[in-house]
């Protein structure tokens, strides 16, 4: 039996045909970055990215005053420094109309209730699926005319992950496999940066893991990040914290193993 690795999606819906619309993807996560960009390429957009708030919030304005108007945001709502809601409450009053769509943790209401509250036009929850995505872009884009920002309801996420089918698609096999490589980087940073205490390099770790591993495949070992995340932000004694780090490390080698 392999552990944490969902059974197989059925086909995806159709992508979106978008030349020469510009989409930016607001997203600390160079993973889930590139998850995103996995996605939107087959729409033919033109995709920009930025890693926090602020400079999400820097390319929409000169986007605009370039004459070159960004048609739609993907906006992370957890990100260090301007999160955003922030970012999206400064978009909106500074006049700017264009759809922007809130990703953030799945199952929670507040996080939703917020997005909505600081403009988002739609929501999406991880684990980031290809036709969740498909269809609120396309409400959002082409059956909209009203110039608001109403929030789409998007579908809800089904139990199974975006990679987990990968079927004859090489560049979804390397996207994958990029990953793993990565979080086996990632696992022997954790260890060191246990090690030696250093709390927020350790944070900062699991944040990366958190954000990503569902999108991936892997939502068990973004619940093992989420603890632990939350156990350094609480203060929790060592001895909680060692016990988190240990739990996440094997959830990390069950799913290299897996694979």
């Amino acid at each position: 039996m392999q552990p944490d690795r969902p059974p197989r999606t059925p086909a995806r819906a159709r992508p979106p045909a978008l030349p020469g619309q510009r989409i930016l993807v607001v997203e600390d996560s160079a993973d889930v970055q590139q998850l995103l960009r996995e996605y939107l390429t087959p729409t033919r957009a033109e995709i920009l990215q930025a890693y926090d708030g602020h400079a999400g919030v820097t390319q929409v304005l000169a986007a605009a005053a370039a004459g070159q108007p960004i048609a739609l945001v993907l906006m992370d709502q957890q990100m260090p420094g301007l999160d955003g809601y922030t970012a999206t409450r400064q978009l909106r009053r500074l006049g700017h109309t264009m759809p922007i769509v809130a990703i953030t943790a799945a199952g929670v209401e507040s996080n939703r209730l917020l997005a909505e509250r600081s403009g988002c036009s739609a929501w999406l929850p991880k684990p980031l699926l290809p036709e969740d995505l498909y269809r609120v872009i396309s409400d959002l884009l082409f059956e909209d005319r009203s110039g608001a920002h109403p929030v789409v309801d998007p579908l809800r996420p089904v139990e199974s992950a975006p990679l987990s089918d990968l079927g004859d698609d090489p560049a979804r096999d390397e996207l994958l496999q990029s990953y793993l490589r990565r979080l086996g980087e990632r696992r022997g940073l954790i260890q060191q940066a246990h090690a030696r205490g250093a709390s927020a390099d350790l944070r900062r770790l699991a944040h990366q893991i958190r954000g990503s591993a569902s999108s991936y495949g892997f939502p068990a070992l973004g619940q093992a990040a989420a603890r632990l995340e939350e156990a350094l932000d609480a203060g929790q004694a060592p001895a909680a914290v060692d016990a988190r780090v240990e739990e996440l490390l094997a959830v990390v080698d069950r799913a290299l193993a897996a694979t």
